[in-house]
């Protein structure tokens, strides 16, 4: 019997794949369906996104990220569903653009469900998650422990507590397929601990428990988070000489308990994180500690933050060694007002000791990396200036590199402009880049930017990149939009 031979479409579509687009449309669908029986339903909003990036040199490959999605938003129920797909191909293959297969390139899948339930009748209120999540807080912390780079200007702030799971954005980069559960009080000021939890296909699972008390205008949070996160190798590989260590590929353990005070005049933070050690038992498990605070003295606020690992080359959730014995942050900052406008200045400074590998060492040794940045801004009314500079001394090598930054802003009634020039520059590079930011207002256009970038090398032009982008929004018939085109090169 003569088969009849399938289209090349279908050929190329996998039942994995199949399904995977199936689930994809069921979501928005199921979620509009079940909004739309409960009157709480709140709005559709579709977005649509191009990115492209075309090198100056012929023998590197352009690449082109088409972005298209859906978004459902109700009281119960919410739901995403967005796919991108990536092209690489070479500028001199161009008639070969338009014969290849759609399916042979690099796609991302995004998709997530959310189910609200609880209220006044019971203790709690219930958010169900599912789909390719994002999380954050203590769970980025665990992966990262380190404070965030100092900033001369910015506000005074305070780790938070909790995994916070969340549905993905039109964008978001690649995950694992994940559930989640968040138990939060349906009262405030109740004694009842915020609960969540989540667990992913790749068999990471954590859970976190938090608690805030206020006394007036102090209030006090303590968290707990822990969690079993996969990570290590399958095999010891064919070689006898392993740059690494090898340890079997398991779920591995990792805390941290988070202490916070927060008032008007005095911000404090303390964490305390371990993480369970590969090669030992409980007691040879790795400890960290990070400390963060703030002081308002009237026009000034003074910032500092600290961290410390007695053992440097602790493995961390990711599977990759901390190497960071110390760091030390320190940032004053003062703000003047006067009848012309107000004056902001600061100045933040970081110390952190690394274990670097030289050339002729037998293993790591401890070098200090430096960082600094000052800054300086006046706002008067609608227009603002900001002027900053920075510099780093890098640990493995000593070598050098700074940054200058001027910008000016102006906040009109008709659109919102920022223009920026930068200078960044090494031993070995210099680069100067301009920035124009427009944000109409009124407009179905939310936002245009425009850049340049001009590169040095030696002394010598290397190569000048200009990029932009479009990003715009509107709403028809009841049906939100949004959406971004950005394109980009080199010569």
């Amino acid at each position: 019997m003569k088969h009849t031979k399938k289209p090349k479409l279908l050929r190329h579509i996998s039942r994995h794949t199949f399904r995977r687009l199936l689930l994809a449309a069921l979501i928005p669908a199921a979620a509009g369906a079940s909004a739309a029986e409960n009157g709480t339903f709140r709005g559709l909003e579709l977005y649509t996104a191009f990115t492209g990036t075309v090198p100056y040199r012929a023998e590197k490959e352009c690449t082109f990220v088409p972005v298209a999605g859906v978004r459902v938003q109700s009281v119960p129920v919410a739901a995403i569903v967005s796919v991108s797909q990536k092209e690489k191909l070479l500028l001199q293959e161009a008639d070969r653009w338009l014969e290849k297969d759609p399916l042979d390139a690099d796609r991302t899948v995004r998709l997530g469900l959310r189910l609200s339930g609880g209220g006044s009748t019971v203790p709690y209120r219930a958010d169900l998650f599912a789909g390719t999540l994002r999380y954050g807080r203590a769970l980025s912390r665990l992966k990262s422990p380190l404070p965030g780079s100092p900033s001369a200007l910015s506000g005074a702030s305070l780790p938070l507590p909790g995994i916070a799971p969340a549905l993905p954005a039109f964008t978001s980069a690649q995950a694992a397929l994940s559930a989640a559960l968040c138990l939060t009080p349906a009262r405030n000021g109740t004694p009842l601990p915020v609960i969540q939890c989540m667990c992913d296909t790749g068999g990471n699972s954590a859970v976190s428990l938090a608690e805030k008390l206020r006394f007036g205008n102090v209030q006090l949070t303590a968290a707990l988070t822990g969690g079993a996160f996969v990570h290590g190798q399958h095999d010891s590989g064919k070689s006898w000489f392993l740059k690494e260590a090898f340890y079997r590929e398991k779920a591995y353990g990792a805390a941290d308990a988070e202490f916070t005070l927060s008032s008007k005049l005095c911000k404090g933070a303390v964490v305390l994180g371990a993480a369970e050690n590969p090669a030992g038992s409980l007691q040879d498990s790795f400890f960290w500690y990070r400390t963060e605070g703030s002081v308002q003295l009237g026009a000034l606020r003074l910032k500092a933050a600290a961290f410390g690992a007695p053992q440097p080359d602790m493995l961390l959730p990711t599977g990759k060694k901390l190497m960071v014995r110390r760091q030390f942050q320190l940032s004053p900052q003062l703000t003047l007002k006067f009848p012309a406008g107000t004056v902001r200045t600061g100045l933040a400074v970081q110390q952190t000791e690394r274990m670097v590998t030289r050339k002729g060492s037998a293993g790591p040794v401890p070098a200090d990396e430096y960082k600094f940045q000052a800054a300086l801004s006046f706002t008067h009314r609608r227009e603002s200036v900001q002027a900053a500079c920075g510099g780093s001394i890098a640990a493995k090598d000593g070598s050098k590199s700074g940054s200058a930054r001027l910008s000016y802003s102006h906040n009109g009634t008709r659109f919102k402009s920022t223009s920026t020039a930068a200078l960044s520059f090494s031993e070995h590079n210099r680069t100067f880049t301009l920035t124009e930011r427009l944000t109409p207002k009124k407009t179905p256009f939310s936002s245009i930017n425009m850049q340049a970038a001009v590169t040095y090398k030696d002394g010598e032009y290397e190569s000048t990149k200009v990029s932009g982008g479009l990003s715009f929004n509107g709403t028809a018939h009841g049906i939100n939009w949004s959406g971004k085109l950005s394109l980009s090169g080199s010569f």
